[in-house]
């Protein structure tokens, strides 16, 4: 199964270098599994810190959206959350049409540090490649979604994945 996820990912990752991910809804994809998949898959970046994690997201909410990319979205995202975040928490939540991942960083944290009208780029202290939130940027931008981002310093950050209505199969959200 691995394998078929690595393909997936190439593929779509392919498909984004050439500006070919559809802005249309896909077939519905479950949330919630792989979001679990994601949190295990990243659960890494966490090792001997004390950081809980705390996931509201309906078990029956669906996105219009190949579960292939939804994947790449949040593994960017909640692996960015998880290895900005050295003590507090982590959530993930629903609100409206919005996907919240929210690290609240104990007063300690550094991770607090995006303004609004900033671009995802490499912050000076990350040991990543600086590519994660850029390839969350271009896919939101083919497929019409937005994201959002507000921070305070010392206190975290929360990136907000705007879903347009038309990819929210069953919207049973909760305000």
């Amino acid at each position: 199964q691995s394998t078929m996820w690595l393909e997936q990912t190439v593929k779509t990752l392919l498909a984004l270098a050439r500006e070919e991910v559809s802005p249309q809804p896909a077939a519905a994809t479950l949330v919630l599994p792989v979001l679990e998949r994601v949190i295990v898959e990243q659960a890494i970046l966490l090792e001997e810190k004390p950081v809980t994690v705390e996931v509201l997201v309906p078990p029956t909410l669906h996105v219009a959206l190949p579960a292939p990319i939804l994947h790449i979205l949040l593994s960017n995202l909640v692996g960015n959350a998880f290895a900005h975040t050295s003590a507090g928490s982590v959530k993930i939540d629903v609100q409206e049409n919005r996907l919240l991942i929210i690290n609240n960083a104990d007063g300690n944290d550094p991770a607090g540090r995006w303004e609004s009208n900033q671009a995802f780029s490499k912050r000076e202290d990350s040991d990543g490649l600086g590519l994660g939130l850029n390839i969350v940027r271009q896919i939101s931008r083919l497929l019409g979604y937005g994201v959002e981002v507000e921070s305070e310093l010392g206190r975290g950050t929360t990136f907000r994945l705007v879903i347009p209505q038309d990819y929210l199969v069953e919207p049973g959200m909760r305000a």
